[in-house]
């Protein structure tokens, strides 16, 4: 609920405000909102697969994490070990692998991976930009699996670079599902390449600033679970943190959440 109402929704506004008008803003801001945009469908799909898994919980099933951090990922290769798991995992038992998979030849491997991106695409919607999405994706994995080789034997810095760059990427191609048509995708960028203007527009009102201060917070807790993990870890084992995470975890919501009854984005597909 909290990755809902208190992060996808609120991202949300920034990101309407600018894809709403977005000659209205420098390139700058566009590409700050895209990178919104990938938060935002990120937190609404993950919100949406917890509360599926914690009521499957409750009736006694046990579901899989659907994801696994995607956006910490160094190629489209672990990206996709990463994002939507089940779906990944579909594809990969039913289409790559009865294709051939892995164990043919260099062509037919990158054929069978076109193919079942292309499939991935034609999942999300019928239509030219969901096409192209699910190949633009192909094609990252497979300049993936060229370079792998090489990314073993990266250092921590190579590693953080291309994480960066993975997420970057992945958040450019989130705008073929943001936008309409590949027309109006195609616009976008454009406009993010062409607008050299080196400035940040952010709306001065109080949604807008509340959504910064979102953005901080969130930050914040990432970096924190990362010092968690690895370096106080015996500190935050057992049950005794529960109520506590519970209760910041309200609090967050009710300063930050977006109480408009809004629908989940990947409802529609």
């Amino acid at each position: 609920m909290f990755l809902k109402v208190a992060v996808a929704d609120r991202f949300g506004l920034f990101v309407d405000t600018v894809y709403g008008q977005p000659d209205f803003f420098t390139g700058l801001t566009v590409f700050f909102a895209t990178l919104c945009y990938s938060i935002q469908i990120y937190t609404d799909f993950a919100g949406y697969s917890l509360l599926a898994i914690g009521c499957a919980n409750i009736l006694g099933f046990r579901i899989r994490d659907n994801f696994a951090r995607p956006y910490f990922s160094f190629g489209f290769g672990e990206f996709w070990r990463r994002w939507h798991i089940t779906l990944s995992t579909w594809l990969r038992d039913y289409v790559y692998i009865p294709m051939g998979g892995s164990r043919t030849s260099r062509w037919k491997i990158w054929r069978n991976l076109l193919v079942t991106f292309l499939i991935s695409g034609l999942w999300h919607g019928a239509a030219y930009a969901y096409l192209l999405w699910g190949v633009l994706h192909g094609l990252f994995v497979i300049v993936d699996r060229r370079v792998r080789q090489y990314k073993e034997r990266c250092n921590r810095l190579v590693n953080a670079v291309g994480i960066v760059i993975t997420f970057i990427l992945a958040s450019l191609l989130w705008i073929l599902f943001r936008e309409p048509t590949v027309h109006e995708a195609f616009h976008l960028c454009s406009h993010m390449l062409s607008d050299h203007r080196f400035l940040l527009q952010i709306p001065d009102n109080r949604d807008m600033k509340a959504t910064v201060l979102t953005m901080a917070v969130m930050g914040s807790l990432v970096v924190a679970k990362d010092v968690r993990d690895e370096w106080f870890p015996a500190l935050f084992k057992g049950r005794k943190w529960t109520v506590p995470a519970m209760i910041f975890t309200v609090v967050l919501i009710l300063m930050f959440g977006v109480f408009d009854a809004g629908q989940f984005i990947y409802i529609s597909f």
